[in-house]
């Protein structure tokens, strides 16, 4: 996980909070999952955090995040750090 720049996943069909959200940001990439209200009560922000995205809009995100790699890794040590703390 840690050699990605992105891994994504999903919340389960229960739309919860699973480990492999925190391994994913706690390991050094940039999660990429759907948007539930899980997600966001737990901390994670779009585009701050992590990437919240949808079929719709999923290839311009990260599209935008290959173009600007400053802006990619602010996004994985944000959720680098919330998954930690």
């Amino acid at each position: 996980i840690n050699t990605a720049w992105f891994v994504p996943t999903c919340g389960a069909m229960k739309k919860i909070v699973v480990a492999k959200h925190l391994e994913i940001a706690g390991a050094g990439a940039c999660l990429v999952t759907e948007d539930t209200t899980a997600i966001r009560a737990f901390g994670f922000r779009d585009m701050e955090s992590c990437v919240l995205a949808s079929p719709g809009n999923i290839v311009e995100k990260l599209r935008f995040l290959l173009e600007n790699k400053n802006e990619l890794i602010r996004i994985i040590n944000n959720g680098y750090t919330l998954a930690h703390t």
